[in-house]
């Protein structure tokens, strides 16, 4: 690191010393105890996605959320609340009701340990590309439960 730098610089992580400008680039070090299973998960991660590839990840959090958005917009009690362009949603569908509440959806899917976002007006799954068919399935019970309920 060029000397002259030094003090326009700014670290990313303040440790011990972060502001002693006589360390000079030491200063920059993180000091103190360290999480090496951190450090060995984040490279294990990166190197999971690197081997799939960011294209193949996206179409499968894509696909998975698209299986969602057909499953529920044929449901006449909800409405779909998010963009519907194809490029615009991702891996986000969210619905709300077309009239009334979803209480009784949300009941059904936290009894199944279903994580969702939202509430009884409005809710939100997202899809990744550690989704298993058996949880979208176990999500799609929840619903048809919850509107028949």
């Amino acid at each position: 690191m060029r000397e002259e730098l030094l003090e326009r610089l700014w670290v990313n992580v303040a440790s011990a010393d972060w502001r002693n400008y006589e360390r000079k680039a030491y200063r920059f070090s993180n000091l103190g105890t360290s999480n090496l299973s951190v450090m060995v998960g984040l490279r294990a991660a990166l190197d999971f996605f690197q081997a799939i590839g960011p294209e193949r990840i996206y179409q499968r959090i894509h696909a998975l959320a698209g299986r969602v958005r057909e499953r529920l917009k044929g449901r006449p009690q909800l409405r779909l609340a998010n963009a519907s362009a194809d490029s615009f949603y991702g891996g986000m569908v969210s619905v709300e009701p077309v009239k009334g509440d979803l209480k009784r959806v949300v009941d059904e899917c936290a009894a199944r340990n279903i994580r969702i976002a939202g509430g009884p007006e409005r809710i939100r799954i997202a899809t990744h590309i550690f989704t298993q068919s058996t949880e979208l399935n176990a999500f799609f019970d929840a619903v048809e439960t919850g509107l028949r309920g």
